[in-house]
């Protein structure tokens, strides 16, 4: 079983899951902000998502947080917040793979009106 909150976790089981990856517990949530141009935040936010993940897995808290302008240098841009964390049960391999197997779970954006020009992120909690 496993309870999510936006600042906790509770995960209690019937086996041994310490250092085991969980490939099954995972839940959406949407973001009610709207995303412009898909197509240059979804590389975008990947790309932050991955140094943040790439870092995450070689420090001993197994966090790390950061921030990536979305558009060229120079512009008016907005920003993408990212934040990544695995449970210090993990390896710093099993951290890294990990949090690359979420990225890459991660959806495009769902587009309520059809049109491509804005969108809502939608997010998964793994």
């Amino acid at each position: 079983m496993e309870e999510g909150y936006d600042n906790c976790l509770i995960k209690y089981a019937e086996y041994n899951f310490f250092g085991e990856i969980d490939n099954v517990n995972k839940f959406y949530l949407s973001n009610t902000e709207p995303v412009c141009n898909p197509r240059v935040f979804i590389p975008t936010r990947n790309q932050l998502l991955r140094q943040l993940a790439t870092k995450a897995a070689g420090q001993n808290s197994f966090y790390a947080a950061g921030d990536a302008n979305v558009g060229p240098a120079g512009s008016s841009t907005m920003k993408v917040y990212g934040l990544v964390q695995c449970t210090r049960d993990l390896s710093g391999k099993n951290c890294r793979n990990c949090l690359y197997g979420a990225i890459a779970e991660l959806p495009v954006l769902w587009f309520p009106t059809g049109r491509e020009s804005c969108g809502r992120e939608l997010q998964r909690q793994i």
